[in-house]
């Protein structure tokens, strides 16, 4: 008998539903890894806007009505760059 006649006749079926399940699993973990970085893309967005981004904003409108000293813009932006880094960092950790 060959493998179609053997399919054909149900000896097959055992290794089909294994591997319908090996399927459904690798599926399933597919699914649970995209959620995953999803979130983690989330997150990194609201990290970034609720302080790197919020910093600038206010730096803009501060430079925008008064004459901000150099030294003090040059802090604010070294400020920025430690928050984006630090956000990095954590991201780079959880994945």
């Amino acid at each position: 008998m060959n493998f179609q006649e053997q399919k054909a006749h149900g000896f097959w079926s055992c290794g089909t539903d294994r591997y319908q399940v090996r399927e459904a699993r690798t599926a399933v973990l597919l699914l649970q890894q995209l959620q995953l970085q999803q979130q983690l893309m989330k997150k990194a967005f609201a990290e970034i806007h609720n302080s790197p981004v919020q910093i600038l904003a206010f730096l803009i409108r501060e430079v925008e009505i008064r004459q901000v000293p150099q030294q003090e813009l040059l802090e604010y932006l070294r400020d920025i760059y430690r928050d984006i880094l630090v956000g990095v960092d954590n991201l780079n950790s959880r994945h």
